[in-house]
């Protein structure tokens, strides 16, 4: 598997584009597929030097150049904060670590790019995500947004509200969970209403364990249950998440008070 930046050559660009276009149809974005002129704007610089609006990179097999997965980031108002847009995995290559070598792989191309901080959005409910974001790269869930892209209908997320995190990746300081610190976390105390956070400095929220095999009505039920307890310990209390701990096919979100 090689990790690396879309090709500078532009043809082979546009076939490494057209590659992760045809990868966001395979995971079920359906009418949220971004086109390829975005992607083409995006990596602009890969041809043209005098244009910077960020870049794209993707994840290639070895043997035959098949792109397997791919991230887009851009540039914010601010030179040392990046935001990554989509990071995709090609269904049948999921859980082989590829989404982490692509966060590696935009740890070191942001910073190179002389960004600190990498800012992006993922839907709390997500667990496998927010293991990968939070416990093995280390970044924290700053903000919760309710619905904020509106309701998309499509098999990646049926019905569902699409409330997301805010994420912040401070790309140099920020560290994965580790072994003993996993082990701590799940002493927490497991929490279910708002009132239950009372100042706690660690809690537990459980979330699905995998939500794409819950049926809508399901999925639904889960966001109204614990949306809540996220926004009260979040944007109103003063926590943050900082992992998702997985265990006997239970996932639960640690929140934590900023000053631990």
């Amino acid at each position: 598997m090689n990790i690396r930046m879309l090709s500078s050559n532009a043809e082979q660009a546009m076939r490494e584009i057209e590659q992760c276009v045809a990868l966001q149809k395979a995971v079920g974005w359906e009418g949220e597929v971004v086109p390829p002129h975005v992607f083409r704007a995006d990596a602009l610089s890969r041809i043209d030097s005098d244009i910077d609006l960020g870049y794209l990179i993707i994840a290639v097999e070895d043997d035959d150049q098949t792109v397997v997965g791919f991230a887009r980031v851009t540039h914010t108002g601010d030179p040392a904060c990046h935001w990554l847009h989509e990071i995709v995995v090609a269904p049948n290559n999921q859980s082989r670590g590829v989404g982490y070598l692509l966060m590696s792989g935009m740890q070191k191309a942001s910073c190179s790019l002389g960004a600190r901080e990498i800012l992006f959005t993922y839907d709390p409910f997500e667990s496998q995500n927010g293991y990968l974001y939070l416990t093995k790269c280390g970044a924290k869930a700053i903000k919760v947004y309710e619905n904020l892209y509106g309701e998309i209908h499509s098999s990646a997320h049926g019905n569902r509200l699409t409330h997301r995190f805010l994420v912040r990746w401070v790309l140099v300081n920020d560290t994965p969970i580790s072994t003993a610190e996993h082990s701590a976390l799940m002493q927490a105390p497991l929490v279910c209403e708002p009132t239950q956070l009372n100042d706690q400095p660690r809690v537990r929220v459980e979330i699905p364990y995998t939500v794409q095999s819950l049926s809508e009505a399901e999925a639904v039920n889960w966001q109204r249950r614990v949306f809540p307890v996220l926004v009260a310990g979040i944007n109103q209390h003063s926590y943050h998440a900082t992992a998702v701990l997985v265990e006997d096919r239970h996932s639960y979100l640690v929140l934590e008070t900023r000053l631990l």
